[in-house]
């Protein structure tokens, strides 16, 4: 749905790239020799009763959306801050919303629609699971809908309190 895939090229000192690995998400470059979030974050001290994520990044409807709902799942707060996502496809690729006779499969991530999901809550329990391992997008007005159901709270303007002196 308008990504285009990039040839991936490494250099000769690199291992090559696992044909499975996926091509986005927290330390797809492998800085933090693949720990999770959690992980590097609890190495740090940081807690998810005691710590409030701010997330800003390139593909919002692929790694800004996992990292959200994977923070979320794992009990932080999350907020998005809107104005610091830079990019995402207008709208979902197929294999989003696709079923496997109702469940996820190859190429079917089986991720309900927003508006269905807010209808019966219920009914699409661990959707956000679902979502953050899908390695389609899911098209930003969408991604948007995803992460507020989820509970992050988006941001559109730097909050007065993140201000030194006037100063960000």
């Amino acid at each position: 749905a308008g990504y285009v895939k990039q040839p991936q090229r490494e250099p000769l000192d690199s291992p090559p790239i696992p044909a499975d690995y996926p091509n986005r998400g927290y330390d797809s470059n492998n800085t933090h020799g693949g720990k999770p979030l959690t992980d590097v974050l609890a190495d740090r001290g940081y807690a998810a009763e005691d710590t409030r994520l701010t997330i800003a990044g390139t593909v919002s409807d692929m790694c800004v959306l996992t990292s959200a709902l994977d923070a979320l799942v794992a009990g932080f707060q999350a907020r998005v801050f809107v104005p610091g996502l830079n990019g995402g496809s207008t709208k979902a690729d197929a294999e989003w919303s696709r079923c496997v006779d109702g469940q996820p499969g190859p190429d079917a991530c089986c991720v309900p629609s927003p508006r269905e999901i807010a209808r019966h809550p219920r009914r699409h329990a661990g959707w956000q699971e679902r979502a953050a391992n899908c390695q389609a997008a899911a098209g930003l007005d969408n991604a948007l809908r995803y992460m507020r159901l989820a509970g992050a709270k988006l941001l559109h303007r730097v909050p007065r309190h993140s201000l030194r002196r006037g100063q960000p």
